[in-house]
């Protein structure tokens, strides 16, 4: 006589763990009605302006944390001017404008890192020739054209492209940790292009006496005057090309370009 086996009874989930699921859940369901409802607001109530200001005898400028960036040049003694583009929702970003007695104009921006909304800082600045430069943009890109820098100039952005067309100073530098550095007209005794995430593609006005140029995930692609130069080009997952440049150990221009993941290419203008 066979014997009937009972079936096991299912386990179930504790009380207590589905009573935390159940609270979570309803938690999670509240935060996302929540954020759409705030949303909704913040682009209801979503607006920009636009401020301009003036400044006579500016001779360095720093711009920080700014969404996007746009230089261009002025002649010099001209007064440096700023337009700035706010747009904001219910929260507005935290503007600072500071001159020191070096004759330095700091430009300071910052949205809210919670619910900052549609909070955005835009700068376009006319910067007279001879002004050290220093911007950089922690959410957008920084363009620069035509500017006359009497000392060094450093371009970044932690989210955005960097261009500069046309530019020159002692040393400039353009780094990018989310975009591409594209420039053309460079010319400067150094220069430094570095992009973590993106191509690195300039053109070089005059020889550079130590031009550094890397990629961690693009390509490299230079055009440098018609010279003589010491040239280092590595690519760890790439092509190198830079047979059309001269080259000597002993040249005092130096050009060092490497590619982590991307191909590296130098042309000499013909």
């Amino acid at each position: 006589m066979a014997t009937a086996t009972q079936p096991v009874p299912a386990r179930r989930t504790p009380l207590a763990v589905r009573r935390a699921l159940l609270g979570a859940a309803s938690l999670l369901a509240l935060f996302l009605v929540a954020t759409g409802a705030y949303n909704a607001l913040d682009w209801a109530a979503r607006h920009t302006t636009t401020e301009r200001a003036a400044y006579p005898g500016v001779r360095e400028l720093v711009i920080e944390d700014a969404s996007d960036v746009h230089l261009t040049g002025a002649p010099a003694r001209a007064p440096l001017v700023v337009r700035t583009r706010v747009r904001e929702g219910l929260r507005s970003p935290d503007l600072d404008a500071e001159r020191s007695a070096g004759r330095a104009l700091r430009l300071d921006s910052s949205c809210p890192n919670l619910f900052g909304g549609s909070c955005r800082v835009e700068y376009d600045v006319s910067v007279p020739a001879g002004t050290i430069v220093r911007a950089r943009s922690s959410a957008g890109t920084v363009v620069a054209e035509d500017l006359r820098a009497s000392g060094p100039l450093a371009l970044s952005s932690s989210a955005g492209d960097v261009t500069a067309i046309d530019v020159s100073a002692r040393a400039i530098e353009l780094t990018t940790s989310a975009g591409d550095v594209q420039a053309r007209g460079l010319s400067a005794q150094e220069l430094e292009l570095d992009s973590s995430a993106g191509d690195v593609v300039a053109a070089v006005a005059t020889p550079a006496d130590r031009l550094l140029a890397r990629s961690s995930a693009g390509d490299v692609e230079l055009l440098v005057p018609n010279a003589v130069y010491r040239v280092d080009a590595t690519s760890s997952a790439g092509d190198v090309d830079a047979t059309s440049v001269r080259t000597d150990p002993r040249a005092p221009h130096a050009i060092t370009a490497h590619s982590s993941a991307g191909d590296v290419g130098i042309a000499a203008r013909r």
